[in-house]
């Protein structure tokens, strides 16, 4: 079995496209992560908060939500 940094060298010296794939908690941890998009504390199980990524409203998608923000409707 090879480790992920060994395909990333295999992969890219055949200009092969690819990404790894992250776990939430990667994803979170990496400061790209928090650029690309918002990140929330929520209620932790045991207590205390975790981050997490947001996600948007059930039936809205970032624009809707967006718009909604532009016109007051929601903070």
């Amino acid at each position: 079995m090879r480790p992920l940094a060994r395909w990333g060298e295999v992969f890219d010296r055949e200009g092969v496209r690819w990404a790894p794939t992250q776990t939430t908690a990667d994803v979170v941890a990496n400061p790209q992560g928090e650029a690309a998009g918002p990140c929330v504390e929520v209620p932790a199980t045991k207590g205390g908060t975790v981050r997490m990524l947001a996600s948007p409203e059930l039936g809205y998608d970032w624009e809707a939500i967006g718009a909604l923000k532009e016109k007051g409707a929601i903070p």
